[in-house]
């Protein structure tokens, strides 16, 4: 469990600090692989708590929420809900701490007593990771490499759209999928070992030269469409580096990682660091780069595009103009772009956004030349196809024309997602 203590201010719920005295705010959650009913009813057992303290309950809601008062005046609300694949998210939230001593010594308590409830639910050890899924807001295509990969130049930025997964110890391989996608979108997902995450756990295990392990089930939250262009099964796999790397206290640290995540693919090394990058080589050679907040609309697609095939599109339709696909520069990305990111001008940034698939990507699905002129034509700064696509991409001034513009999309039948962007890589959620 990871303990988060803030500052709350006098006079913001503050209970037991004297006026004008600030106090403090520990919040942690807790995920159980067991039925809520069970959860909540086992967490209203105080008599089976550890015996340092014994608060009173001062506050219930069916399955919803618990409050315990404490002795020394202080206070603990515990939320309750269900989440994916039949697990429980509690959420604690223990205010009016005077100082740091006691937020220690609340840490130490709620560890124990969900450490307790665990062994008494009979509930398996759940590590619970997640990752960003990207756009690529400068796509340069260079030569044809005799690894069938290209060269290419990209500004990737990780958008606040992630994919969750929940991992715990299982006598066999197991994954299950659901989310926000279409069934079509989900069933297209594989649930065997071609899956990036069981691969994932085997880049872990042989950085950390483990020879015998447990295996594991993965319970993947799709929010990232598939075959979009935006990373979800590279965002799966950095989520599932972490979680893994945790779950089976491998200490593997950020290089490590990262190496690790250089094997399964060209985007999953950048899921793992999140923000705004620059991607040399396959777009594994990452350069952090400084990105100030930017608002965005993405028009998202059931029926995928195949990367390859995007690719293999435009080596032909640059041999069909004379171009020998095997020797051409190497792609740079633009200077003013990045100096537009780092400024923070919307407006500039819109002027320099490029993609080198997107011609493509197009003469595949002519439908997404469209889009983008919708988009346009409803108010977006400048639109492009994300990567290798069918993910159409639209810069907006400000969330307010971001939402306006979303509206427009939807009005016209189109499927919008307002998101914002740079967001943080692959992180542990409990």
């Amino acid at each position: 469990m990871i303990f988060q203590s803030q500052q709350v201010p006098a006079g913001f719920g503050s209970v037991g600090a004297g006026l004008g005295s600030p106090s403090l705010l520990l919040k942690t959650r807790k995920f159980f692989d067991a039925d809520l009913a069970r959860v909540y009813l086992v967490l209203q057992d105080i008599e089976s708590w550890p015996d340092v303290e014994r608060p009173r309950l001062v506050n219930l809601k069916h399955e919803e929420l618990l409050t315990f008062a404490f002795e020394d005046l202080t206070r603990a609300t515990l939320t309750f809900s269900s989440v994916f694949g039949g697990k429980q998210l509690v959420s604690l939230q223990h205010e009016a701490i005077l100082d740091a001593e006691g937020s220690r010594h609340w840490a130490e308590y709620w560890t124990a007593v969900l450490t307790a409830t665990s062994v008494r639910l009979g509930s398996e050890d759940i590590v619970v990771a997640s990752a960003p899924g990207k756009i690529n807001l400068y796509f340069g295509v260079g030569s044809l490499r005799a690894d069938g990969y290209h060269d290419v130049a990209s500004v990737y930025q990780a958008v606040d759209i992630r994919e969750t997964v929940i991992v715990n110890a299982s006598s066999e391989w197991k994954i299950s999928v659901e989310g926000s996608l279409s069934p079509a979108q989900l069933a297209a997902v594989p649930t065997g070992p071609e899956n990036l995450v069981v691969r994932a756990a085997g880049a872990v295990a042989k950085a950390a030269k483990l020879t015998n392990h447990l295996p594991a089930e993965f319970d993947i939250e799709k929010r990232v469409p598939v075959a979009g262009g935006m990373g979800g099964g590279s965002a799966d796999a950095a989520a599932t580096l972490v979680a893994i790397n945790d779950l089976w206290c491998t200490a593997l640290n950020e290089q490590q990682l990262h190496e690790a995540a250089g094997q399964l693919g060209a985007d999953v090394p950048f899921a793992l660091l999140g923000g705004t990058a620059v991607g040399l080589g396959k777009g594994e050679q990452l350069e952090i780069v400084p990105s100030a907040e930017l608002n965005w609309v993405l028009v998202t697609s059931d029926a995928g595009l195949s990367t390859p095939e995007v690719f293999a599109r435009l080596d032909e339709i640059r041999a069909q103009r004379g171009i020998d696909v095997r020797d051409l520069p190497s792609p740079e990305v633009s200077c003013v772009l990045l100096e537009a990111l780092a400024a923070g001008n919307p407006f500039d940034v819109a002027e320099h956004l490029l993609n080198d698939l997107q011609e493509a990507a197009i003469s595949l699905r002519p439908e997404l030349g469209e889009i983008i002129d919708a988009g346009i034509g409803a108010g977006a700064l400048a639109g492009l196809v994300s990567g290798s696509g069918p993910t159409v991409a639209f810069l907006a001034a400000s969330t307010e024309a971001a939402a306006a513009l979303a509206r427009a999309l939807a009005a016209t039948g189109l499927n919008p997602i307002q998101t914002v962007g740079p967001a943080a890589g692959a992180r542990l959620e409990n």
